[in-house]
């Protein structure tokens, strides 16, 4: 290997290394935030609340929010696959999201919505913030009967808002994508040398 291949080479290695930090730095100046807002704090017995999360810097990842007793998940426009509903607690796994709504149905009481969020590509996570609390208008103190609670609301089926498909933007690729090319062009610019 001669002189010139070992400049080609280092000058290679240095926009690699340049390109790569570049964009994990960019991955990380993006800080992750997941807030709620609540449609009212104060709904009517039998009313539905739409639970909006607006959620930014989280590309991969996962959501889960507790819904306080006294009220019901009743369904929401979010994709139907990425959504696992137990007891209080609605999952929602996060691709290129950056905006989920849920409806619950106020059936007596009031309490606290709590959610936390975890960022699988920084290995990071935290609580959802924003709007939390929620007291019913005309407070009921006893649970209503079952049949009363499972008619999900028109608006939150999963068909009423479709949801696009996410589009691929995994971090990382860019790098791995430059790299490539400066290597390809490394070995054509090495090849037609040798030929001479």
């Amino acid at each position: 290997m001669n002189k010139k291949h070992k400049i080609i080479l280092v000058v290679l290695a240095i926009l690699i290394f340049v390109i790569s930090t570049s964009s994990v730095a960019a991955i990380k100046a993006t800080d992750t935030r997941v807030t709620r807002t609540l449609s009212t704090t104060n709904p009517n017995t039998g009313a539905i609340l739409e639970v909006t999360l607006n959620i930014t810097g989280l590309q991969i990842g996962g959501i889960v929010e507790t819904i306080p007793e006294g009220f019901k998940y009743v369904g929401t426009n979010y994709s139907p696959n990425r959504t696992s509903v137990s007891d209080n607690k609605v999952a929602f796994v996060i691709i290129n999201t950056t905006r989920i709504s849920y409806g619950v149905k106020a059936l007596y009481g009031r309490g606290n919505f709590s959610g936390i969020w975890e960022d699988y590509l920084k290995a990071d996570s935290g609580k959802v913030e924003g709007m939390a609390y929620a007291s019913i208008r005309g407070e009921v103190t006893t649970m209503p009967s079952v049949e009363s609670i499972t008619t999900p609301p028109a608006t939150l089926t999963p068909t009423s808002a479709p949801v696009s498909p996410p589009k691929s933007k995994i971090p990382g690729f860019e790098v791995l994508f430059a790299t490539a090319v400066l290597f390809a062009i490394y070995f054509i610019f090495k090849s037609r040398r040798e030929r001479r």
